[in-house]
């Protein structure tokens, strides 16, 4: 993915969407709880939580948005190896992306958390992930 996304990129990334929303799916249907992780923005996390919902009406789903500052994106980023980010696509172009992101969910400042505190938090206060039909997408469900 860059910025602008090249030709048949968001095709591309809301076929894995699809993709990912049918295996949680089949496992739903099996008894399990299902996650998907993904990076989800603006437009198309709207597009992904309405499908989610209109896929299952009855079914409550839970959306985590973690949202560590840029400075935190980068800290991470630079102690890991390999790539992801380009001249265009950057921390900062992705922390714009969630400023423009439906309100709805949990909302978790992460940047100074390790990976099990998130967890954690995520856990304890899971009742504030919940999304339903009856919530609307600019709606604030525990922002923090």
């Amino acid at each position: 993915m860059d910025i602008p996304p090249p030709a048949g990129a968001l095709d591309q990334l809301r076929l894995r969407y699809q993709a990912a929303l049918a295996v949680a799916n089949l496992y739903r249907d099996a008894g399990f709880d299902a996650i998907i992780s993904d990076n989800l923005f603006a437009e198309e996390a709207h597009r992904f939580i309405e499908s989610a919902i209109s896929a299952h009406p009855a079914r409550l789903i839970h959306f985590v948005m973690l949202n560590p500052s840029v400075e935190a994106i980068w800290d991470r980023y630079n102690q890991r190896p390999g790539g992801g980010y380009t001249a265009t696509l950057t921390p900062e172009v992705l922390k714009d992306a969630v400023e423009r992101t439906p309100r709805v969910g949990l909302w978790l400042d992460t940047s100074q958390m390790t990976t099990a505190q998130t967890a954690d938090q995520v856990l304890e206060r899971l009742h504030q992930a919940e999304v339903g039909p009856e919530v609307p997408l600019a709606a604030s469900n525990g922002r923090s």
